[in-house]
């Protein structure tokens, strides 16, 4: 009888280690895969954000364009219907795009070198060092990435 006793003991004591073997391994897994799809996750907006990159650093010359268009005409009660249609593309391109997370780099304050490209500089007493002057174009990012630099005038002691 002592050695059918000590058999099922065994025998339980086994299918309780193959069991805490079973629910560890459950558990990597488990682990495994949140990992995976957290992973899957980053990766999928990583790459979304590098393919709006893409396309806006695409698109963002047509929109200096229109700008560059708009400026010259003098806007008032006289406007052309051309003039305003062109003026309502631009608006409407911005607006989806913002929509879409572009943002323009905030050229107030001082010229950051990972946001701003200073191009020109000039020496005015009352100002900061590297204070910002001047925007002579628009700089973007998108999801903190950034698509353009914004070229600045800077001031320089």
């Amino acid at each position: 009888e002592k050695i059918k006793k000590k058999t099922k003991k065994d025998k339980i004591n086994i299918i309780q280690k193959k069991i805490a073997e079973l629910e560890e391994k459950n558990i990597r897994l488990v682990a495994e895969y949140q990992n995976f799809k957290r992973r899957s996750i980053e990766e999928s907006l990583k790459v979304k954000s590098i393919t709006k990159k893409e396309v806006f650093s695409e698109i963002i010359g047509s929109i200096d364009n229109l700008e560059r268009a708009l400026s010259i005409v003098n806007f008032n009660e006289e406007q052309d219907e051309f003039t305003k249609g062109i003026k309502m593309v631009y608006d409407g391109l911005v607006n989806k795009l913002v929509n879409l997370g572009l943002e323009e780099i905030d050229c107030t304050g001082l010229a950051n070198p990972n946001s701003h490209h200073v191009v020109a500089t000039d020496n005015i007493k009352d100002k900061e060092n590297d204070q910002i002057l001047e925007v002579l174009q628009k700089g973007y990012e998108i999801d903190g990435i950034l698509i353009r630099p914004a070229m600045v005038k800077a001031n320089q002691k």
